[in-house]
């Protein structure tokens, strides 16, 4: 199950952050090397999405854009503690669709 469901245009791209605060409660930052994985709708490691990156804190950015119009994809944002090593999973559910039935967005 996803902890965040989003909704994009394939055209758009758009900024997700993942919070890994409570999650790392002895943690006061994650690890550069802090990550993701992408899965596709069929379960499959993915490369549907483009997304980058960037740290602060203990927040995880990831730029996302493109996807296949109709496609849902799960991101999962990997947060890396600096004092304890440990790793704390967040899933974002990205849904691409031009149209979600309210007009064009």
């Amino acid at each position: 199950m996803a902890n965040e469901v989003i909704y994009k245009h394939p055209d758009s791209g758009i900024v997700v952050t993942a919070d890994f605060t409570d999650d790392l409660a002895t943690d006061a930052t994650i690890t550069a090397g802090s990550t993701y994985t992408l899965f596709g709708s069929d379960g499959a490691v993915s490369s549907g999405l483009t997304i980058t990156t960037s740290v602060a804190t203990m927040i995880l950015t990831l730029n996302i854009s493109g996807g296949t119009e109709g496609e849902d994809y799960l991101v999962n944002a990997k947060g890396i503690g600096t004092t304890s090593a440990k790793t704390a999973v967040r899933v974002i559910e990205v849904r691409v669709r031009k149209n979600r039935g309210f007009g064009n967005y």
